[in-house]
């Protein structure tokens, strides 16, 4: 049952209490923010979020730099532990023998003896990197893709090696084949010392050049002799390929008709007959008696 109640003056308000005091939530949000600033990590690195308008590779390495600074001693220990486990590893396969390697690339993946690449350790230094060189996003890789292209530094082919997208991969390796099998043939000659031909279809122009860098990179290095000239043969072949394939010079262009070969005499119609000696008076009739 409702009633009526008559009143003079304002209307009545109805009052909701607060369930918690303002300050409370204040002091919550406080501790929140305190809480990223001690541990210096930022609400974006906490996130996975970047900031807007941040796209560039630069700025997001810049960007980065910024926040790796704080937790760069921590960084460091945590590459030094991965580095002594690595080295602990080296050295248990060294005791065990008979251990073989994978090598696995995008191009083939090849079993190899330990014994065959076994070095000693004043022959090699084991380096740590905290992560890729390359930006994780596709923005950040493509931008940075674009501007190692615009500074002379990879062909425009590498750029889909170089970005790694798995939309890509099938397009990488179809385009990039050309020089994924020049790069065989060269390991074939240097790390095994195997005689390859280059084929009539292979693109000359690149395989002149990939060598050509491979050749003198084995001179630095001091590949063997044997090894070098399998190098050397290979270029001798290519550049007889690139000859063969040459169009053959143009025929000399055809002599006038109109003017008779050197050192000949123009020849004159019979029936026509001679002009007038220009130097002769003309007819006068006979001699006066």
């Amino acid at each position: 049952m409702t009633s009526i109640i008559e009143f003079s003056g304002p209307p009545p308000q109805y009052q909701v209490p607060s369930i918690l005091a303002p300050e409370i939530y204040n002091q919550l949000w406080r501790l929140k923010t305190e809480a990223y600033e001690v541990a210096g990590v930022s609400q974006m690195a906490a996130s996975g979020t970047k900031p807007a308008g941040v796209d560039a590779a630069v700025a997001m390495r810049e960007l980065g730099d910024i926040q790796s600074d704080r937790f760069l001693k921590i960084g460091k220990t945590l590459e030094r532990f991965v580095k002594d486990v690595n080295e602990s590893t080296v050295e248990c396969i060294k005791e065990a023998g008979g251990y073989k390697v994978k090598g696995v690339s995008k191009k083939s993946v090849e079993s190899i003896d330990w014994a065959d690449v076994n070095l000693d350790e004043d022959s090699y230094v084991m380096q740590m990197f905290p992560t890729s060189m390359l930006p994780s996003t596709p923005t950040g890789r493509l931008q940075f893709a674009q501007e190692m292209i615009q500074g002379g530094i990879i062909e425009p082919s590498e750029v889909l090696d170089i970005l790694g997208f798995p939309d890509t991969d099938e397009l990488s390796k179809r385009r990039n084949a050309p020089r994924h099998i020049i790069e065989r043939n060269i390991y074939e000659m240097v790390y095994k010392g195997t005689l390859v031909t280059p084929q009539p279809y292979d693109d000359h122009a690149l395989a002149l050049k990939l060598v050509n860098e491979s050749y003198s990179l084995a001179r630095l290095d001091g590949v063997p002799e044997d090894r070098l000239q399998l190098l050397r043969e290979y270029m001798d072949a290519t550049e007889a390929a690139i000859e063969k394939l040459k169009p053959p010079p143009p025929p000399p262009p055809p002599m006038d008709a109109g003017m008779p070969p050197t050192g000949a005499m123009p020849t004159m119609d019979p029936n026509m007959m001679p002009p007038p000696d220009a130097g002769m008076p003309p007819d006068m009739g006979p001699p006066p008696m």
